[in-house]
């Protein structure tokens, strides 16, 4: 984030060099406008650079993808009508167990859920960065599909 605007890097040249069996993207793919509808592309025209060309890459669409999280909903299978209605008066929509992806920490698992409104917490175990409690109100916590 650089002046209260969220700001993406390109990805690495070398990544094109992997097999792309072996590429995994934590990045959620965007689906429409409201969450980002840019996309990274390459130039067909080369860059010259010490005498050799390499590929130029660059964000095309907006200059800041702009999330509108106000009417966010999963997409995720909850197990009772009767969980679903306590989360939503709760003010949030993840449940115990729910796969869900955060910007810095990236892949974790929703372990404990509680309170309520702004103040609804949530209990995740990141692969890489353990367990950590986010304020959902703050967080921005995107479930994965499996």
């Amino acid at each position: 984030m650089l002046h209260g605007q969220v700001r993406y890097n390109m990805p690495s040249r070398f990544l094109d060099e992997l097999p792309i069996e072996n590429v995994k993207h934590l990045t959620p793919k965007a689906k429409d406008a409201r969450w980002g509808g840019g996309s990274w592309q390459k130039s067909t025209s080369p860059k010259q650079y010490s005498g050799d060309s390499i590929d130029q890459a660059w964000w095309s669409g907006d200059d800041v993808p702009v999330r509108d999280d106000t009417n966010r909903t999963t997409n995720a299978i909850v197990t009772s009508a009767k969980q679903l209605e306590q989360n939503k008066k709760r003010g949030h929509t993840f449940r115990v167990g729910q796969e869900v992806f955060h910007t810095k920490f990236g892949e974790g698992r929703v372990t404990a859920l509680e309170g309520e409104g702004l103040d609804a917490k949530a209990q995740v175990n990141f692969k890489r960065h353990g367990t950590k409690w986010l304020q959902l109100s703050i967080a921005k916590l995107v479930a994965v599909e499996n």
